[in-house]
């Protein structure tokens, strides 16, 4: 559709204005793999600009993150994370932004399911947050419950764990959540 289109052109634009990424080809033959390079984000001379969120997402997404601009680590990964479907690793210090990499997949796999005039999302798209402990899965279900609930599209937050007994209750959580939080238990 033309809709369609006119997003993929829109995401295109978008990734083309972002720094290039460092990669290095490596041909084992068949598939080229690409290794991520190191970079050292205290040294200047590498440091790739900052992003705005607003150039990243569209309302009524843009609140969600509740900052103008992504910091150098997430502003690194915002072509892979937002433009295509590639997995992706970070390895980065405490307190460098991961989570709010992962929220920004999150946010573009539920603002790719709402481009089609929906309000609300479907309950087939889901997402799984594997977290170490409870008290994290907890902590992430408050932000989270308080920040999606403040877009007003109906997405749940729901949370499922090692505690919990009722295992129709779980279903029941899982079956009717967008975003599932949970433990390795």
């Amino acid at each position: 559709s033309n809709t369609q289109k006119e997003a993929h052109q829109l995401q295109h634009q978008r990734a083309s204005t972002y720094p290039t990424m460092l990669y290095k080809d490596i041909d084992d033959g068949d598939e080229p793999w690409y290794e991520p390079q190191l970079k050292d984000f205290n040294n200047d001379s590498v440091r790739c600009p900052c992003v705005r969120v607003d150039d990243v997402f569209s309302p009524p997404f843009q609140q969600f993150f509740g900052f103008e601009y992504f910091n150098t680590v997430q502003s690194e990964v915002v072509p892979v994370v937002t433009c295509s479907d590639d997995n992706v690793v970070v390895a980065a210090p405490t307190g460098a932004g991961k989570t709010c990499v992962f929220e920004m997949a999150i946010v573009r796999l539920f603002s790719n399911a709402l481009r089609h005039g929906s309000r609300t999302l479907p309950k087939q798209n889901k997402v799984v947050y594997i977290a170490p402990n409870k008290a994290l899965c907890d902590e992430r279900m408050e932000d989270w419950t308080r920040r999606f609930d403040a877009l007003g599209l109906g997405i749940k937050v729901g949370l499922v764990t090692g505690d919990v007994w009722d295992t129709g209750e779980a279903f029941r959580n899982v079956a009717s959540s967008h975003l599932i939080l949970t433990t390795p238990e």
